[in-house]
């Protein structure tokens, strides 16, 4: 699969070019508690070498002090503060409906706990086009040689990302221009084209799933999806979610949504019945093994999460679903 995505990538590639220099872009950086995290970032965006660029801070309710030193220390930013954390998925839309509104031509939506090159922009937009989504390299920023990038595509049968280069050090491919039908959006740039196609992010998400779900109705739509090499960033991962350890959480939106995005997306009856099968087995396993050690809040989320997929009970969740 991936060598014919990259054979297509390659086959398509044109001379390096820059038709879209002057295309203005709104870098969308949704906060939750992310004092800790926003200097650094926005230290690094001040360096970027792109030219037509206006940053957007949507605050997610914090309640670190991050929106009030936001307004202090960069007051040329154009911060929108929420009444309430609508997660990822409601402060991505808000990001992308102020971009829309101030005549951006494309979104670039980026996770607040990333560090980027400052050329990083540059060489994205000399890819760009109004019906390209593009994803730069991203590495670890803890170990700048393995690679951070969840790009690949999605394994509609088992209900689960392929990912071509996480958590593997550079190669030849993971060097190479490429065309895939899954990431995350840690960093995507978007074409205003493709959100007046196929509209905002499903809410019901909160978070996880979210990017696949937009993904997956963009290349549908007829959008591709790209991974450009020589553009650059560095992810603090999951930091804003409990660190690499999976937390109830985590898990909690990870089952549920899971659940949710094959429930709309298969429409196959009999690959969703294997998908079902599959996923209660393996789960019945891993429900008892937490009874086993002990951990009754990673219980206690997984089967809340069932729970409320079962019901279509979608959106943020009570912290009590999970905690």
């Amino acid at each position: 699969m991936i060598d014919i995505l990259m054979q297509t990538a390659a086959a398509e590639k044109t001379e390096y070019h820059c038709d879209t220099c002057h295309a203005k872009v709104g870098i969308v950086l949704v906060n939750y508690n992310g004092l800790k995290f926003m200097p650094a970032c926005l230290e690094t965006l001040k360096k970027v070498d792109y030219a037509e660029f206006e940053i957007i801070i949507v605050d997610n309710a914090s309640s670190d002090g991050s929106a009030e030193w936001t307004e202090q220390n960069y007051r040329e930013l154009n911060l929108i503060r929420l009444e309430q954390n609508t997660g990822v998925v409601g402060g991505n839309n808000a990001g992308m409906q102020w971009c829309i509104a101030n005549g951006c031509d494309y979104v670039l939506l980026l996770n607040n706990d990333t560090e980027v090159e400052p050329d990083f922009l540059s060489k994205l937009m000399c890819h760009a086009d109004q019906n390209t989504l593009l994803v730069p390299k991203i590495y670890f920023y803890d170990n700048r040689e393995v690679l951070n990038s969840h790009f690949g595509h999605f394994d509609f049968w088992n209900g689960r990302n392929v990912e071509w280069f996480y958590d593997q050090p550079d190669t030849e491919k993971s060097s190479q221009l490429c065309v895939g039908t899954m990431s995350n959006t840690c960093a995507m740039l978007i074409p205003r084209a493709v959100l007046d196609k196929i509209g905002m992010m499903d809410e019901n998400y909160f978070m996880y799933f979210d990017d696949n779900d937009f993904i997956h109705r963009a290349v549908f739509a007829g959008a591709s999806l790209k991974f450009v090499p020589d553009s650059m960033i560095y992810h603090k991962e999951s930091s804003s979610s409990g660190g690499q350890s999976l937390s109830p959480f985590t898990l909690y939106y990870l089952t549920r949504n899971r659940l949710y995005f094959m429930s709309k997306f298969q429409k196959n009856p009999v690959a969703l019945a294997y998908f079902y099968s599959r996923f209660f087995m393996g789960r019945s396993v891993a429900l008892a093994k937490f009874l086993v050690q002990g951990d009754r809040k990673l219980f206690k989320a997984s089967c809340s999460a069932i729970v409320d997929f079962m019901a279509r009970r979608t959106g943020a969740a009570p912290s009590g679903r999970y905690s």
